[in-house]
């Protein structure tokens, strides 16, 4: 059986956490708490399919930074292939998408900003609307990243403390 390099089980995970985000929009339960849940268990089951491949490789050594590096290389490209989904899908929001977004953001400051004007209030709106985009691959680069960086070093730690 051939080896898969930990790049391409990065592409792979991230390709099926992209179509599970699909399917999940397509039936209208990307909102769902257990859609994120699953989104999250995937990204793990693909880190942990690329730390098992190389804790049971002939070329491991039982060394955290080996570990982490393995680990890295597929978590970097979950990250990059979501962070570039993410960016198409923020900025071909439909317009209801957008008119939605913005109520829900009116409604939040009405609440939790009482002390500004209307006019404040048009104007931070605005603002948002105008970084949106930038602010969603923002938002998408440091969560893949930091989630990515706990479940190698994680899974790297318990492969580490279990006996080959």
């Amino acid at each position: 059986m051939r080896k898969i390099p930990p790049l391409v089980k990065g592409i792979i995970t991230a390709l099926v956490m992209i179509g599970t985000s699909l399917l999940l929009e397509s039936a209208a339960s990307s909102n769902s708490s257990w859609g994120l849940y699953l989104f999250y268990l995937l990204y793990a089951g693909g880190v942990t399919w690329t730390l098992l491949g190389y804790y049971h490789s002939p070329a491991y050594e039982p060394r955290f930074a080996k570990l982490f590096s393995q680990g890295f290389r597929c978590f970097i490209m979950v990250t990059l292939l979501s962070v570039i989904y993410v960016g198409i899908r923020s900025a071909t929001r439909s317009p209801e998408e957008k008119l939605q977004a913005r109520g829900e953001y009116q409604k939040m400051l009405d609440e939790k900003e009482k002390s500004k004007t209307p006019a404040e209030k048009e104007q931070m709106i605005a603002t948002a609307e105008k970084y949106y985009v930038a602010g969603q691959i923002q938002l998408a680069t440091f969560g893949c990243l930091v989630v990515g960086a706990i479940f190698t070093a994680g899974g790297s730690a318990i492969l580490l403390l279990r006996k080959r």
